[in-house]
This record gives structure tokens, C-alpha cells and sequence, in this order.
């Protein structure tokens, strides 16, 4: 069966030139957390796992990225991220 998946990312600068990328893997449709999803930028090679409470951390320079999130048995998302402000919220469905 195949899930939506949700993402809430917190985009936090930490200097003018890095930022942290962090949020929570969710399914849309339960609103529970999903551990272990693979979490992946693909203009850098950059990746992560969420942890058992669906939480992933990144650390980026600033710029135009696509996030890709990835889980067995839910359909694998991609969104483009823009990380150029201090602090930016986002929610994904």
C-alpha cells in the first residue's frame, strides 16, 4: 500500500553561508511519526535516516536543493527545497 508522506521541515541558518535542514517524517493519512525513512538531498549526496520519533537533521549552504524522502512501502517524495532566508518553515504533503 502507498502512503503520501508528510513532511514539517524547519530550515534554522546557523552562519550566512550553512543552514540546518531538520523536521518530522509523517504519514499524512495517521499523523504518526515514520522512523527509519531515508532522507536524501540530491544535489550534494547528502543524506540521513529519521530517527525512532521520524526526526532528520541536515546541515546545507545556502541554495536551490531537492529533497527526497524515501520509506519501504510508501511512495518515494521529492520536493524542492530554497534555503536563502534566516529561518524558513515548511509543510509538505
Amino acid at each position: 500500500m502507498i502512503y503520501r508522506l508528510t513532511f514539517i521541515l524547519l530550515i534554522v541558518l546557523t552562519a550566512s553561508w550553512a543552514a540546518t535542514v531538520s523536521g518530522y517524517v509523517k504519514d499524512s493519512v495517521t499523523e504518526k511519526s515514520i522512523p527509519n525513512a531515508n532522507v536524501y538531498i540530491r544535489e550534494t549526496g547528502q543524506g540521513t535516516a529519521s530517527n525512532p520519533y521520524g526526526y532528520f537533521e541536515l546541515n546545507l549552504s545556502k541554495g536551490t536543493f531537492t529533497l527526497e524522502t524515501s520509506v519501504i512501502g510508501f511512495k518515494t517524495d521529492s520536493r524542492e527545497i530554497i534555503i536563502d532566508k534566516n529561518n524558513i518553515e515548511l509543510n509538505i504533503d
